[in-house]
Protein backbone atom coordinates (compact mmCIF):
# COMPACT_ATOMS: atom_id res chain seq x y z
CA UNK A 1 0.00 0.00 0.00
CA UNK A 2 0.90 3.06 -0.89
CA UNK A 3 2.62 5.93 1.99
CA UNK A 4 0.01 8.33 2.77
CA UNK A 5 1.15 11.97 4.29
CA UNK A 6 -0.86 14.59 6.08
CA UNK A 7 -0.04 18.03 5.13
CA UNK A 8 -0.11 21.04 7.13
CA UNK A 9 0.16 24.56 6.49
CA UNK A 10 1.87 27.58 8.44
CA UNK A 11 -0.64 30.77 7.89
CA UNK A 12 -0.99 34.22 9.72
CA UNK A 13 -3.04 34.23 12.75
CA UNK A 14 -3.97 36.41 15.46
CA UNK A 15 -4.45 38.74 12.94
CA UNK A 16 -1.12 38.47 11.05
CA UNK A 17 1.01 39.02 13.65
CA UNK A 18 1.19 35.55 14.24
CA UNK A 19 1.75 31.82 12.27
CA UNK A 20 -0.48 29.04 12.86
CA UNK A 21 0.21 25.60 11.55
CA UNK A 22 -2.94 23.89 10.92
CA UNK A 23 -4.45 20.36 9.60
CA UNK A 24 -4.99 20.75 5.85
CA UNK A 25 -5.33 17.72 4.20
CA UNK A 26 -5.08 14.11 5.79
CA UNK A 27 -4.35 10.80 4.50
CA UNK A 28 -3.22 11.73 0.98
CA UNK A 29 -0.25 10.53 -1.30
CA UNK A 30 3.31 11.63 -1.37
CA UNK A 31 2.38 13.29 -4.99
CA UNK A 32 -0.62 15.32 -4.08
CA UNK A 33 1.22 16.42 -0.95
CA UNK A 34 4.36 17.26 -2.90
CA UNK A 35 1.39 19.29 -5.77
CA UNK A 36 0.00 20.95 -2.75
CA UNK A 37 3.53 21.70 -1.90
CA UNK A 38 4.34 23.55 -4.78
CA UNK A 39 1.22 25.45 -5.33
CA UNK A 40 1.07 26.73 -1.86
CA UNK A 41 1.68 30.16 -1.01
CA UNK A 42 2.65 29.45 2.76
CA UNK A 43 5.24 26.98 4.39
CA UNK A 44 3.99 23.38 4.35
CA UNK A 45 5.24 20.13 6.53
CA UNK A 46 3.99 16.82 5.58
CA UNK A 47 3.68 14.23 8.64
CA UNK A 48 3.01 10.20 8.12
CA UNK A 49 -0.74 9.44 8.33
CA UNK A 50 -1.73 8.24 11.59
CA UNK A 51 -5.37 8.48 10.29
CA UNK A 52 -5.74 4.04 10.95
CA UNK A 53 -9.16 5.16 8.68
CA UNK A 54 -7.71 6.25 5.96
CA UNK A 55 -5.49 2.68 5.42
CA UNK A 56 -9.21 1.10 5.33
CA UNK A 57 -12.15 1.41 3.31
CA UNK A 58 -12.04 5.02 2.54
CA UNK A 59 -14.48 7.38 4.22
CA UNK A 60 -16.69 9.68 1.89
CA UNK A 61 -16.59 13.64 2.32
CA UNK A 62 -19.73 13.36 4.57
CA UNK A 63 -18.19 11.01 7.19
CA UNK A 64 -15.20 12.67 7.85
CA UNK A 65 -13.94 15.11 5.67
CA UNK A 66 -15.06 18.69 5.43
CA UNK A 67 -17.00 19.26 2.20
CA UNK A 68 -15.41 22.19 0.12
CA UNK A 69 -17.23 25.46 0.24
CA UNK A 70 -17.09 26.28 -2.87
CA UNK A 71 -15.28 24.67 -6.39
CA UNK A 72 -15.93 27.51 -9.21
CA UNK A 73 -17.23 25.44 -12.10
CA UNK A 74 -15.94 28.52 -14.15
CA UNK A 75 -13.56 27.31 -16.55
CA UNK A 76 -10.24 28.60 -16.05
CA UNK A 77 -6.23 27.98 -17.13
CA UNK A 78 -5.23 28.70 -13.29
CA UNK A 79 -7.15 28.56 -9.73
CA UNK A 80 -6.42 29.96 -6.39
CA UNK A 81 -7.19 27.98 -3.40
CA UNK A 82 -8.72 30.00 -0.20
CA UNK A 83 -8.45 28.65 2.94
CA UNK A 84 -10.62 29.59 6.30
CA UNK A 85 -8.66 30.62 9.00
CA UNK A 86 -9.46 30.25 13.02
CA UNK A 87 -11.54 32.89 14.19
CA UNK A 88 -10.05 36.04 15.46
CA UNK A 89 -11.33 39.02 16.77
CA UNK A 90 -14.85 37.75 16.13
CA UNK A 91 -14.33 37.28 12.97
CA UNK A 92 -13.85 34.39 10.75
CA UNK A 93 -10.87 35.58 8.24
CA UNK A 94 -9.59 33.26 4.84
CA UNK A 95 -6.43 33.45 3.20
CA UNK A 96 -5.04 32.39 -0.35
CA UNK A 97 -2.74 29.40 0.63
CA UNK A 98 -2.34 28.14 -3.07
CA UNK A 99 -2.17 29.87 -6.34
CA UNK A 100 -1.53 28.34 -10.24
CA UNK A 101 -3.76 25.54 -9.71
CA UNK A 102 -4.24 23.83 -13.02
CA UNK A 103 -7.65 22.28 -13.68
CA UNK A 104 -6.28 18.81 -13.38
CA UNK A 105 -5.07 19.67 -9.95
CA UNK A 106 -8.21 20.80 -8.42
CA UNK A 107 -8.91 17.44 -6.66
CA UNK A 108 -5.77 18.30 -4.67
CA UNK A 109 -7.52 21.31 -2.98
CA UNK A 110 -10.98 20.18 -2.78
CA UNK A 111 -10.67 15.80 -1.01
CA UNK A 112 -9.75 14.74 2.12
CA UNK A 113 -9.65 18.04 3.37
CA UNK A 114 -9.88 19.51 7.00
CA UNK A 115 -10.06 23.01 6.28
CA UNK A 116 -12.92 24.71 4.62
CA UNK A 117 -11.70 25.17 1.60
CA UNK A 118 -12.73 27.13 -1.37
CA UNK A 119 -11.29 27.32 -5.17
CA UNK A 120 -11.87 29.95 -7.36
CA UNK A 121 -10.81 31.42 -10.87
CA UNK A 122 -7.57 33.26 -10.93
CA UNK A 123 -8.24 36.59 -13.13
Amino acid sequence: MTALVDVYITVPAGGGTEAETLLLVEGVSIDTAELIADRSVWPVLTKKSECARCTEEPLTETEHYVTPVAISSTKATEYFAWMQLPPAGGKVPWSMVAHHIAPGEVTAFSSHLRRRVSVQPMP
